[in-house]
Formats: structure tokens, sequence, C-alpha cells
């Protein structure tokens, strides 16, 4: 398989702590709720690197494609403890790189492994690989937003509320959408002042928009990939490409108010039973 080279970033990036999300969803859909009906004295943590990381930038990221490369078919194959270890992983080396990819795999292991691990009956209530789904559940919310100064950026789609600080900023984000039972997704702000521009960052789903890395889990041959209209206060924003790490860009002075629209073609995606 041919990888493609990772490029460490200038800077690292940085979560937005879990503490700082609040997902929400009253039909099974809230990842904290699922992880705590597991175990009700979890806690979330949220991945960080160390200084070793950074300085190890260059290197950690082909060492994890490689072991993504050799180990494909076992991470995609329902076991939940490696799946738990991969999502931190996956995770922590977004950090250093940026690239949605290492999304792509994490909402992949979400949806079709991790969930279906804590559901009622699927595995003994006391057992580690429950316990283990269960964790990164509750971790998960913790990794839905990233940030660097200002510039904010989005890696799945789940109900939350966030409180976002960053460099200069302090504002109210609210993320709305019925996924993966339906792609419409929008975004809000709140308690936000006008200031000085940044970007809004949004990932566009490798089974949504044509954009292929050889380590994405893989995507149905006749899946219809195009890039959605993206709407921002109710204005379509013109020539939408994601970039070659797969976002999308939009820039602007956000204020309170604005939000964000658009509509993933959710068939193409894969969710567990009894969440389509």
């Amino acid at each position: 398989m041919l990888l493609l080279a990772a490029t460490p970033r200038k800077r690292p990036l940085h979560f937005v702590p879990a503490d700082s999300v609040m997902t929400w969803g009253y039909d099974g859909t809230d990842f904290r709720l699922m992880a705590l009906a597991t175990d009700s004295t979890l806690t979330s943590h949220t991945v960080r690197l160390t200084r070793h990381d950074w300085k190890a930038r260059r290197s950690l990221p082909q060492q994890w494609e490689q072991r993504v490369s050799r180990e494909r078919s076992r991470l995609l194959a329902d076991d939940p403890m490696l799946a738990a270890a991969a999502l931190h992983e996956a995770a922590r080396m977004w950090l250093l790189t940026g690239q949605a990819w290492h999304f792509d795999l994490v909402e992949h292991l979400i949806y079709s492994t991790l969930i279906p691990a804590v559901s009622i009956d699927a595995l003994p209530a006391n057992s580690m690989p429950r316990w283990m789904a269960a964790q990164a559940l509750i971790d998960a919310p913790g990794m839905l937003m990233g940030y660097d100064g200002d510039d904010l950026w989005l890696n799945f789609y789940t109900n939350a509320t966030t409180r976002v600080h960053t460099a200069t900023r302090s504002y109210m984000l609210d993320l709305i959408t019925d996924m993966p039972r339906q792609g419409q997704v929008r975004l809000r702000f709140m308690h936000l002042k006008e200031g000085k521009p940044f970007t809004l960052h949004l990932r566009m789903p490798h089974w949504a928009v044509q954009r292929d890395h050889p380590l994405a889990p893989p995507v149905a041959a006749d899946a219809q990939r195009t890039m959605p209209a993206i709407y921002v206060s109710g204005h379509e924003w013109d020539n939408v490409v994601p970039d070659a790490d797969g976002y999308i860009h939009l820039t602007r002075s956000w204020r309170s108010g604005d939000e964000v629209y658009f509509t993933l073609p959710v068939q193409n995606f894969a969710a567990p039973k009894g969440m389509q």
C-alpha cells in the first residue's frame, strides 16, 4: 500500500477540552450518556501532546501510518480494545498533522465498534473490552474541536454545545445535527463579539466527498460523493474545496448569530443498527 508522507505542522494543534463540550441527544446518540450507562464513575480525559511527542513530530506520524497499514484489517474488525487504543492514538497524531483521515478513522471506530460495544447485552457489563469502549466514548467529545491561535477545527458531527476558548476569543458554539440518521448540520456562534477574522475549518468526511486516503476506512464503490453546498448566515459560500488535509476553510469576521449550514450524504455512511 502506497502511503502518503505526513507533513508535521509548524505549531501543534490543541483540542477544546472535554469538560468544555456538553453533548446532548435524547435518542441514544449522546456519547457521554452511553459511556456512563456502562460505568457511572467514568471521567473524560483530553488528549494532549507531550514534549517528546512534539520533538518526534516527524517520526511519530510515519510510525502510526505504518502501524495502521499493517493492522488495518484488525482495526476495522470490531475489536473494542483495539478500537479504543486506536481512537486515542489517531487523535494524538491529528494534533501533530491536522490531517482529516485520522478522524475518518475515529468516526468509523466510534460508530462501527465502540457504540455497539456498550449497547445493552453486547458484552458483559464488567468486561474490560466494554469498559475501554465506554472510556473512549466519554473521551470522544474532547476530540470534537481543535484550535490553533483563534482558528477552529471541527472534526466530526454530533449534537453539542461548546464553550470555546482560543488565543484571544471566548464564545459558545452550538452544533445541531441528527447525524448519523440525517445529514443536516447547523453551527451557530453565540456570545462572540465581532473582531479580526478567523478561520473555521470543517472536516469533509471521506464518505461524503471525493477525498481519499489509503488508510481511511473503505467507502462503497457506488457511493455518490459530491461537495455539499455550504451556507453562511443564509448565503452560499462560493468555491468551497477541501484542502490537502481534508478540511474546508471559512474565513470571516464571525459574530454572534452567524450560522453555518450544510447537508452530508449519510446514505454513504454505515451507521450502527438503531442509529440509521
